[in-house]
């Protein structure tokens, strides 16, 4: 039997080859839209629990809603960093782009186990996947059929993604009464601006490729 369906195989003209290699390619693409779509459906619910939650229990302290609201974020931006570097890690073969995916996928995964049991001690309710935006630009990125483009796409996403998430470690440093919570940040920082500047040498790279 076997033989027989190679033999039909080979006998095919090319056109049909060619429907044969397409139907399957656009059965994959659905398949991975389905997904991506199931992905975006519990991310907003994810997000939305966390944040209902969070609101019950701390609403009558503003100051800590606050604080639990950034953990949350912070979390989610975290699931985001992780995702982002793996995908750079699989689909670029550019080794500086390599090196850093890699390294930020090590670091942000630690970051995030590191937020999530600060979480569980402070009794805050935390996403379990990224926010819907940053999955939306993981599939865009995760498209692009321009190996050039997306390797300078994936430096400037995430330069910027870093540029925000340091503003926003600054600004909570400066607002928070939480002592662990201000420890961690003050710890975090300097590892983020070090991400930052290996970023924007890896981006910079990338330009003159």
């Amino acid at each position: 039997m076997v033989k027989v369906m190679r033999k039909l195989i080979l006998n095919l003209p090319l056109a049909a080859l060619l429907f044969i290699g397409v139907a399957c390619q656009n059965e994959r693409s659905k398949e991975q839209a389905d997904a991506d779509e199931q992905t975006e459906e519990r991310a907003d619910k994810s997000e939305e629990i966390a944040s209902d939650a969070n609101k019950d229990k701390f609403d009558d302290n503003k100051d800590v809603k606050n604080d639990a609201d950034f953990v949350a974020d912070q979390v989610a931006a975290n699931y985001a960093e992780v995702k982002l570097a793996k995908l750079a890690a699989e689909k670029s073969s550019a080794p500086d782009i390599q090196k850093v995916a890699k390294m930020l996928e090590a670091e942000h995964s630690k970051k995030l186990e590191e937020l999530q049991k600060l979480a569980s001690a402070k009794a805050i309710t935390i996403p379990i996947e990224a926010d819907k935006e940053s999955l939306e630009t993981v599939q865009e990125l995760r498209d692009n059929k321009d190996i050039a483009d997306f390797n300078q796409d994936w430096c400037k996403e995430m330069v910027d993604k870093h540029e925000k998430t340091i503003e926003e470690y600054e600004d909570k440093l400066e607002k928070t009464e939480d002592p662990e919570l201000k420890s961690w940040i003050g710890q975090t920082l300097p590892g983020l601006r070090t991400h930052l500047d290996q970023l924007k040498a890896c981006h910079e790279k990338m330009k003159d490729a």
